[in-house]
């Protein structure tokens, strides 16, 4: 999964840790192809990374929650236990939007101040 910047600035996007492991890790990569680094400190299996509408932060899933980075502190915030889910994008409110398999899908909402609803 890879996510453009709202500034059209860095592409952000998911990959292996490194050769011979399987879990994954998020980068950011400058449009312009000077940076490419790593986004998370402790990498530990982080996927399907997307920026909020703003651009502060970006939000990817980790052992079956939400999580929030924000871009200019590092800090990390857990938001929402989604399970096994498929994350599908963030709305232009920033609510992250998901679906979830229960004999059918449902669509999921979660709002970043940690609110919970169907679609």
């Amino acid at each position: 999964r890879m996510d453009l910047s709202p500034d059209g600035k860095w592409v952000l996007y998911d990959d292996l840790i490194g050769e011979g492991d399987t879990r994954r890790t998020l980068y950011l990569l400058a449009t312009d192809g000077s940076a490419n680094r790593t986004l998370v400190r402790n990498p530990s299996g982080e996927t399907f990374p997307l920026f909020t509408p703003s651009g502060d932060a970006v939000l990817f899933v980790r052992g079956g929650a939400v999580h929030r980075h924000d871009l200019a502190s590092g800090k990390e915030t857990l938001l929402r236990e989604i399970g096994q889910a498929l994350p599908m994008g963030v709305t232009a409110a920033g609510d992250y939007y998901y679906a979830v398999r229960n004999n059918q899908f449902s669509l999921q909402i979660a709002g970043l101040d940690g609110g919970l609803g169907p679609a």
